[in-house]
């Protein structure tokens, strides 16, 4: 019965209309707080169906937040967030379309399903059992609350089971298993002779004259770099932290404000009995029954004993009528009111849903979970002192913001901030060490607005607690360099040139000469060289170098005489090869484990490839437009 309920319900209302606001500092920067335009215009539409800013914005917060996790030496303000909402957009589509065929083809996943997938997730579980403070805390850290975590993991299973179900079609031939085995395990029998690029360089001479026409013709490569260095001054969010006194009162205000809020949280943990209006069963007949259930509440029983006896909802009574935690939108607007208006500990009167008559009990939070003021006391001046900071801190950036904008120089932003104006040493486009360490410094001082016109920098945010502005001090534009700074260099350039155009010419004639029907070992004595011999090479073979290897078996099966190639490697060495022969494995050799894996691997393989063709065709026919 309660999968009827939910299945019937309107839907789940997002929650995470977070501040719009906050979000654009987070993802956007400091700079935003100053540009931001409150455009609210559609990033995509799939089949006619929007995909709206607001879940943009969170799928792109919530790969930000997975980068950092995976890698937490990267600094938040080096990433490309342009790209991270590129590609967030592209896996919306990507979701979208899946989606839209799972409905297409009636596929469904119940809530109470996903519910259970939660509870039994190893990851939320603690000893074993599932753990609601730590779930809450885990999905805390990705900027999720447990209602889009529930979304995302539905809408996630269904697009799994579309890709279950396709890929459990796919099959591998056991003819097509024998020609990999023998593939597979094939070895080979190679002769090898390696002419080396270095002694190939020590015949090679090279004239002043073409030294000199490398120069010329490429004068561009041998400049100077361009490099500035900049004067600056830096806002800390740690400089306000010893202005902000936080008395008693506040202490205590606070404390109060925080029970609140967990008073009013937008997720209530909730039980419920339900009477059935039906054609069985009138609504007044249900409203009789609720009646005598509520007899028994208003009697002291417990609300767990009563809706065990009474409760028409076959799901839920035999649990004390528990439904879980929820979020407002769940179970439609007559459900909410009742139960986002009652207090921890207590129940509703019977009320009219759309799903019968109900009697609604919201649960008491366990004291033991809420901290004295006592305990309280010493987070909630730290959290008082950095929230005044932080007031501090944005009404200081908007002023630096200000007055950056409109000087012609830093000295009035560092007198009305109270700053230090500081100097960098030179960089290039590259970077540098202290400040232009910063990508944003480097684009801001190389960019037309600061260093072709001399304005100062919009402020940058070089760490969600550090804002700079800065101007150029000096600009050193690149500059040709004496040819004979750069002689040494062009030399050993065309030498390696010309020596590596020799060797290759020199390769591919002994090829033809062997392809000919040439001896051999007349190459080798003419090189000085010796042949290397290598039997039973296979394809993962570390007896010779890989490029070598890949080469080998590239080529063509012998067919009655030996077949030559060439190799080359990373050193810029070529090697002839000779193959003598080709030994393909003998599939029947397998074990069955072996046989089984093998078989395994194939369909698997096979399994993505038609995977991946339904979702290319998937896309190929939507219609699908971004904005």
């Amino acid at each position: 019965m309660l999968q009827n309920i939910r299945d019937n319900s309107k839907g789940i209302v997002a929650k995470i209309l977070v501040s719009l606001i906050a979000f654009t500092f987070v993802i956007w920067g400091a700079e935003a707080l100053f540009s931001f335009s409150t455009d609210n215009s559609t990033p995509a539409e799939v089949n006619g169906e929007e995909i709206s800013l607001q879940e943009l914005l969170q799928t792109a917060e919530l790969q930000r937040r997975q980068i950092l996790a995976s890698n937490p030496d990267i600094d938040p303000v080096t990433l490309d967030q342009q790209a991270i909402q590129s590609t967030a957009l592209q896996q919306l589509i990507a979701q979208r379309v899946m989606l839209q065929y799972t409905q297409q083809n009636d596929l469904a996943l119940s809530d109470a399903a996903v519910d259970q997938m939660i509870i039994q997730s190893a990851d939320f579980q603690v000893d074993g059992v599932f753990d609601r403070e730590l779930f809450e805390s885990l999905l805390r850290n990705f900027g999720l609350t447990p209602t889009t975590y529930r979304q995302q993991l539905k809408r996630g299973n269904l697009i799994g089971q579309v890709q279950q179900a396709v890929s459990s079609t796919a099959f591998t031939l056991d003819e097509s298993a024998d020609l990999v085995a023998r593939l597979d395990g094939q070895t080979r029998d190679i002769a090898v002779l390696t002419l080396p690029l270095a002694i190939e360089m020590l015949s090679v001479t090279m004239q002043p004259s073409e030294i000199d026409a490398y120069y010329q013709d490429n004068a561009a490569q041998f400049m100077t770099p361009e490099q500035v260095s900049v004067s600056y001054v830096t806002l800390n969010k740690s400089d306000f932290f010893d202005d902000i006194t936080v008395s008693d009162e506040d202490l205590k205000n606070a404390y109060l404000d925080a029970q609140q809020e967990a008073l009013l949280a937008s997720e209530v943990e909730a039980s419920h009995m339900l009477f059935m209006v039906n054609d069985s069963q009138t609504q007044d007949q249900a409203l009789s029954l609720a009646q005598a259930a509520f007899a028994k509440l208003e009697q002291g029983l417990d609300f767990a004993s009563v809706a065990k006896g009474h409760s028409e909802d076959e799901s839920t009574s035999s649990e004390g009528g528990y439904i879980g935690l929820l979020a407002k939108g769940e179970f439609g607007d007559d459900f909410d009111t009742a139960l986002f208006d009652l207090s921890p500990g207590s129940y509703s009167a019977p009320v009219v849903t759309e799903f019968g008559v109900q009697i609604i009990y919201a649960h008491a939070q366990d004291p033991s979970n809420q901290p004295s003021f006592e305990d309280q006391k010493q987070a909630l001046s730290l959290a008082l002192k950095q929230a005044g900071a932080e007031s501090l801190f944005v009404a200081a950036s908007e002023a630096m913001a200000d007055i950056a904008f409109s000087s012609p120089d830093l000295l009035e932003v560092a007198d009305s901030l109270g700053l230090a104006i500081e100097s960098s040493a030179l960089f290039g486009r590259q970077g540098g060490e202290g400040i232009a360490s910063y990508d944003r410094v480097v684009t801001a001082a190389f960019g037309d607005d600061v260093l072709l016109q001399g304005n100062n920098s919009t402020v940058l945010e070089l760490a969600s607690d550090m804002l700079v502005v800065v101007r150029i001090n000096q600009h050193n534009e690149p500059a040709q360099q004496p040819i004979e700074d750069v002689k040494v260099d062009i030399t050993k350039q065309l030498v390696a040139t010309k020596a590596a155009a020799a060797l290759d010419a020199k390769a591919n004639a002994y090829l033809e000469q062997l392809n000919s029907g040439a001896d051999i070992n007349v190459i080798a004595t003419k090189e000085n060289l010796s042949w290397q011999q290598f039997d039973d090479v296979a394809r993962g073979s570390a007896l010779v170098n890989g490029l070598l290897v890949q080469s080998a078996f590239r080529l063509p099966r012998p067919d009655g005489k030996a077949v030559f190639g060439l190799a080359s490697s990373y050193s810029g060495d070529i090697s002839l090869i000779q193959l003598h022969s080709v030994d393909d494995a003998d599939a029947k050799a397998q074990t069955a484990q072996q046989r089984v894996a093998l078989v395994a691997a194939l369909t698997r393989l096979q399994g993505q490839a038609d995977i991946q063709l339904l979702e290319r065709t998937l896309n190929n026919k939507a219609v699908i437009e971004t904005f």
